[in-house]
């Protein structure tokens, strides 16, 4: 997920987006949606999520989005009780100031860690990082990045050392795709550690393209393959055989904007949502 405004824009908007990565024998992309939800007492918003499901992304009428990953340092609440993701991202779509959404986090109970993204078209992005044992919050006018690695020094329990940028000298994506071949990535351990090269990659292509960043370079963003097969666009591969971009999403805050491809960027055709009736509905 990214979050550029301002100086890092072609016109000075925000422009933010992700890719929801997952098992597709769990869940079929072209059974997804785009919720349309019309509200007269509050903000309109557009949701992306599965059928069944309140909301896994989105934008509202108000300025707001919300983005979102999931971490994991293996903490949960101790009495197992908490607000499933979902409905606390749909609950945050409610919300028409940044300050306000990031205050809901603090104060709902939360029963696994998860990141949020929250973006807001004048006040900047806030990049939240949620545990039940509480919250740690980053924020920026301009820029921001995440993945589903914990960057929160606190909760990281030595996460860090998976970073192959740093711990792997020097670093080869051949090695880790031959440690893959010997089942050294499997499980949540390997996702976390192809998950800093994402994240990197992200970053780097904020930096690279700094005061020219509109909706059709986030496009591209989200359909880039550097550091294959653990690459920002996620394909079937050896190291996940059943894990794919199910969606790419881009929303242009500016101009109250959703452009989604239901897959893999570089594959999909990018529909266009928006508020006004007379959108690609």
């Amino acid at each position: 997920g990214f979050f550029a405004a301002g100086t890092y824009t072609e016109d000075g908007g925000a422009i933010c987006g992700q890719t929801n990565d997952e098992d597709f024998s769990e869940w079929i992309p072209y059974l997804d949606v785009v919720l349309k939800h019309q509200n007269t007492e509050g903000p309109s918003a557009l949701v992306y999520t599965h059928p069944g499901i309140a909301a896994y992304m989105g934008m509202n009428n108000a300025g707001l989005s919300v983005l979102w990953q999931y971490i994991d340092n293996g903490e949960r609440a101790a009495d197992g009780l908490g607000v499933p993701t979902n409905c606390i991202i749909r609950e945050l779509l409610f919300y028409d100031d940044l300050d306000d959404a990031v205050a809901f986090l603090k104060q709902v109970p939360h029963t696994i860690p998860n990141h949020y993204l929250i973006t807001h078209r004048t006040e900047g992005a806030a990049s939240v990082e949620c545990y039940p044992g509480g919250i740690f919050v980053r924020k920026s006018k301009t820029n921001l990045c995440h993945a589903n690695n914990i960057l929160t020094e606190e909760k990281m329990d030595g996460c860090d050392k998976k970073n192959p940028l740093v711990y792997r000298k020097p670093f080869s994506v051949r090695a880790m795709e031959e440690d893959c071949y010997r089942h050294v990535l499997e499980g949540n351990d390997g996702i976390l550690e192809w998950s800093y090269l994402r994240y990197d990659r992200i970053c780097q292509l904020l930096e690279e393209h700094k005061g020219a960043i509109n909706a059709e370079m986030g496009k591209r963003f989200l359909s880039d393959h550097e550091y294959a097969p653990f690459s920002i666009c996620s394909h079937p591969n050896f190291v996940n055989t059943r894990w794919k971009t199910l969606a790419s999403i881009i929303f242009d805050m500016e101009r109250e904007t959703m452009y989604i491809a239901f897959g893999c960027g570089c594959e999909e055709e990018f529909y266009q949502f928006g508020f006004d009736d007379s959108a690609d509905l």
